[in-house]
């Protein structure tokens, strides 16, 4: 049976071939052909890179776990999965407040809600990959097909044969540090191209998507809408004047501790706090931070 609509056919690594179609509809023909799949021993599907795409949130509470952030967050787009991120110290793994998620989207949300705060989504990028075997990039040392490096000295074998550990000469750059070394400029271009390649693929790829619909069908509804959505802060501050003038008309001084103590145990105003502090830090545009800035994006988020 002949393969039809085929424009493209790439080798991605010894056990993968990338076939590229024309239409979506073919691709998903091909996918189906169980028989001629069987016949020739192979396995198809659609990578997840084409109809995912995972970005990050940040400064989320430590003490959330990843089922109840996938339970409760919300998103223009579908979540598919959540991972928050970890570090290890010691024989222990210490939870960090940056969270993974997984969109079932060819783009990222600008943003997404967990109860009255929002988050803004920043793009994901995947660590470098390096070999561990020839020490190269942009593969694993499970399908390299190159000569066993030592990451000491450049020479052919591992690193615990080395005899020449004072010789240190990486096997990328010949500069004096490892071949793992951070401050290697190849890993730094490497890395940097990493990025700029993502950042151009994703738009190239969401001008595809956009002028195309016949060919990329529009993705499944929404997960949900924003929770808690229709929840309203304007009583905040009209209970927070209401209190203050009354403590006015009877004692005349409003001591600073006891209008602490009232903001503190109002629960609208808190969590306009929190909501603020959280839109400062994922902010990344030039304007300064300061008191004015700080007023402003407090009372934004009173109103």
């Amino acid at each position: 049976m002949d393969v039809k609509d085929v424009t493209g056919i790439q080798r991605v690594n010894a056990n993968k071939i990338a076939v590229i179609f024309k239409q979506y509809n073919t691709a998903n023909n091909f996918i189906n052909n169980t028989t001629f799949l069987t016949k020739y021993n192979m396995k198809a599907f659609i990578p997840a890179a084409q109809i995912e795409k995972t970005g990050i949130i940040r400064f989320v509470p430590a003490n959330i776990s990843n089922k109840e952030l996938y339970t409760r967050l919300s998103s223009i787009y579908e979540i598919v999965a959540i991972r928050r991120f970890s570090k290890k110290v010691g024989q222990e793994r210490i939870p960090l407040q940056t969270v993974s998620i997984t969109f079932l989207s060819n783009v990222l949300p600008n943003n997404v809600q967990y109860d009255l705060f929002s988050y803004r989504v920043f793009e994901y990028i995947p660590p470098l990959l390096q070999c561990y075997r020839c020490f190269k990039f942009n593969h694993s040392a499970k399908v390299c097909n190159g000569k066993q490096r030592c990451s000491i000295c450049g020479g052919e074998h591992l690193y615990k044969e080395c005899d020449k550990p004072t010789e240190i000469s990486c096997i990328n750059c010949s500069g004096p540090h490892l071949a793992i070394s951070r401050l290697c400029p190849i890993k730094t271009k490497k890395i940097i191209e990493k990025k700029n390649n993502i950042s151009y693929a994703s738009v190239a790829f969401t001008k595809q998507v956009t002028t195309n619909e016949k060919d990329f069908p529009p993705l499944p509804s929404p997960k949900s809408q924003p929770v808690n959505s229709n929840v309203s802060v304007n009583k905040s501050i009209s209970i927070s004047a209401n209190k203050s003038v009354q403590d006015v008309n009877k004692v005349k001084i409003v001591h600073s501790k006891d209008l602490k103590s009232q903001i503190i145990s109002d629960n609208d105003v808190l969590m306009a706090l929190v909501q603020t502090l959280v839109e400062l830090a994922n902010k990344d545009d030039s304007t300064p931070t300061n008191l004015k800035t700080i007023k402003d994006a407090l009372l934004k988020n009173l109103t």
